[in-house]
């Protein structure tokens, strides 16, 4: 049973709200899971609210996932209303990425706790770089009724999210967009990607976390409630919106902003990991 009260303050509780509203707006406009802010945050916050940082890390990572899948729903949704989800695509990824998600979750509790930070950090900072760079790296488009990517690019991209709680179109849409499919469609599919890997994902945390030591009061398994809540409502009313906007909105500076962030987070952990 959950043994302990989470102590949210004022500042806890708007930094929460504010990372929610960032989920929604990744969600929607990048086709991003919104976990690669949720996850950081979760691991600012649930210690300063008096959580143990072994627990609080799984707990960071369950409860992303419940994020990500309740932001994606809207958006996902909006997407498909306005006919940019690729069905071809998602059929050619799909069975790998949920191959993928099965190994994640194995490697999410065979790892100890500081090795799923680091992995965190790693990812951020290649995601930074996959943003940036990723004009000059993007190959060619990929032809009609390609499978981009083969089942190694699925599969990877559904191992790392499932494991470190990021989304499976954090970087599902990136790789894609890479591989040349056009960013729009990759958009689309990835906040797709990012139920495919999280509604599992979710699961797993939930029925892992029963009883175990260290949760807040009113957690579900490893999913903490009340910070849920706070991060779900504002992403679930900004997600629609944002999809709406990804259709016409140049998403280049977008781009460029979220790779700052990624690299600011990236640096954070790697403080954190060294003691800081």
């Amino acid at each position: 049973m959950p043994d302990m009260l989470i102590d949210l303050g004022p500042g806890l509780v708007a930094i929460l709200l504010a990372a929610g509203v960032a989920t929604g707006l990744l969600s929607g406009l990048l086709g991003i899971g919104g976990g690669v802010v949720v996850v950081p945050v979760l691991l600012e916050v649930l210690p300063a609210a008096g959580v143990a940082p072994d627990a609080a890390t799984r707990l960071a990572i369950g409860t992303a996932h419940a994020a990500v899948l309740l932001a994606s729903l809207p958006a996902a949704a909006a997407h498909a209303r306005a006919g940019r989800v690729d069905r071809g695509l998602l059929g050619a990824w799909l069975p790998g990425l949920a191959a993928g998600t099965v190994a994640g979750l194995v490697v999410a509790w065979a790892a100890p706790a500081g090795a799923l930070v680091a992995g965190f950090a790693v990812v951020s900072t290649v995601l930074a770089v996959l943003l940036l760079l990723g004009e000059r790296l993007r190959r060619g488009a990929a032809p009609a009724g390609a499978r981009p990517g083969g089942v190694a690019a699925p599969a990877g991209v559904g191992l790392l999210a499932s494991a470190l709680g990021i989304g499976g179109g954090t970087l599902g849409g990136p790789v894609l967009a890479l591989l040349g499919v056009g960013l729009h469609r990759a958009i689309a599919a990835g906040a797709v990607f990012n139920l495919v890997v999280s509604a599992p994902a979710l699961a797993a945390f939930v029925v892992a976390g029963l009883g175990a030591a260290g949760r807040p009061a009113g957690s579900l398994g490893y999913v903490a409630m009340v910070p849920l809540l706070l991060l779900a409502v504002p992403a679930m009313a900004v997600a629609p919106a944002a999809a709406r906007l990804a259709g016409r909105l140049p998403v280049g500076l977008l781009r460029q902003i979220f790779a700052g962030c990624m690299v600011a987070i990236a640096a954070r952990l790697v403080w954190r990991l060294a003691g800081g």
